[in-house]
């Protein structure tokens, strides 16, 4: 059973160890949603932006209409200097978000790459 508390409580600072346990709890329940996304946010904010560009995809398959995702798979992108699917995830979640955070966030994201 994953700790709900102590993991909805994103990372100031991502230690190994924290990608280590929440890596073992995936592997218990590989289709757990909270749990993927808990581990692509801790991997985006460690800066390992390939490993959460995969359990972002993974998280979309699960949920496709999700803005968060799509626009943490668009950071991911920007971050590894790939504009294009940056600017593709951003313009989803535009699409998805019609009045949330996400969309005035992914707005600002797109100014980036004008």
């Amino acid at each position: 059973m994953v700790d709900q508390k102590e993991f909805t409580q994103y990372f100031q600072k991502v230690t190994d160890e924290d990608i280590s346990r929440l890596e073992s709890v995936l592997e218990d329940n590989p289709k757990d949603l909270d749990v993927l996304d808990w581990l692509a946010f801790a991997m985006y904010s460690s800066g390992r932006y390939d490993r959460a560009v995969e359990l972002y995809h993974r998280c979309i398959e699960i949920d496709p209409d999700s803005p968060s995702f799509h626009y943490f798979l668009g950071n991911c992108h920007y971050k590894l200097e790939d504009n294009e699917t940056a600017t593709a995830e951003w313009n989803r979640v535009m699409e998805l978000d019609s009045d949330g955070k996400f969309r005035s966030r992914a707005r600002e994201k797109l100014k980036l790459v004008v």
